[in-house]
C-alpha cells in the first residue's frame, strides 16, 4: 500500500504509530529547521521503530530496530522503494485508488492473484481503525469523510508552512511521484 506523500504526512502529523521527530500538533510537519520550536538550526531528524516488521527481524529485540532518517519526507521515500524493490512478490497499491475506485481496484487484485472476485461486491461500514486517538467516525459514513479527505487538493498540505512545502519538493523522490501517477498539490500559505 502506498499513500499520497502530502496526505501520509498530514495523518503522520496526528497518529504518529511508530516515528518521533520534532514536531508538535501547531507546527507539523515541521521538515525545515527553521520552523523547529527549539530554534535550534540542525536538521530535523526522525526515528521509526521496525515493530510492524519484527517477525523478518530475527534475533533482535522489536526495540533494538530503530531506523534514522533525514525526516519524515524520506521515511516515505526509502520505505515506498524497498517495497517496489523487494525481492519478495508484492502488489503495490496506491491507497487512494482504493478509496475512490474500490471494486475495480479489488477486482484487479484478485485476478493478479490467480482468483476471482465474488459477484456481488460488499462495502465495509465501519472504519479498519478503531485504535486510541484515530478520528472518530460514525457506522457508514467513513468511506465519505475519506473520499473528502483525499479528494481535497486543499488538505494535502494541511499544517505545511511555505518552508516545509519547499523542503518536500526538494527531497521528495519525483521519480516515486511519477510512477505512481502522484501530481505535486497546489499550495497557499495560511
Amino acid at each position: 500500500m502506498i499513500k499520497d506523500p502530502f496526505n501520509w504526512i498530514v495523518n503522520m502529523c496526528h497518529r504518529r504509530y511508530s516515528t518521533n521527530w520534532k514536531a508538535t500538533r501547531e507546527a507539523c510537519p515541521n521538515l525545515h529547521p527553521e520552523h523547529r520550536p527549539d530554534g535550534s538550526i540542525e536538521a530535523p531528524k526522525l526515528d521509526f521503530w521496525k515493530r510492524n516488521r519484527g517477525k523478518y527481524l530475527e534475533g533482535h529485540e522489536w526495540d533494538e530496530i530503530v531506523l534514522k532518517y533525514h525526516s519524515i519526507i524520506h521515511l516515505w521515500n526509502n520505505w515506498n522503494r524497498e517495497q517496489l524493490e523487494s525481492e519478495h512478490p508484492n502488489i503495490m497499491v496506491r491507497f487512494e485508488d482504493l478509496v475512490f475506485n474500490t471494486e475495480h481496484v479489488i477486482e484487479q487484485v484478485c485476478r493478479c492473484a490467480g482468483g476471482t472476485m465474488k459477484e456481488t461486491f460488499t462495502y465495509f461500514s465501519e472504519p479498519a481503525k478503531s485504535t486510541p486517538g484515530a478520528a472518530a467516525t460514525t457506522a457508514g459514513n467513513w468511506l465519505a469523510e475519506a473520499m473528502v479527505r483525499y479528494g481535497k487538493d486543499s488538505l494535502r498540505t494541511k499544517g505545511f508552512t511555505k518552508s516545509d512545502m519547499q523542503f518536500a519538493l526538494q527531497n521528495l523522490n519525483m521519480n516515486m511521484m511519477q510512477r505512481f501517477h502522484y501530481v505535486l498539490p497546489s499550495y497557499e500559505e495560511g
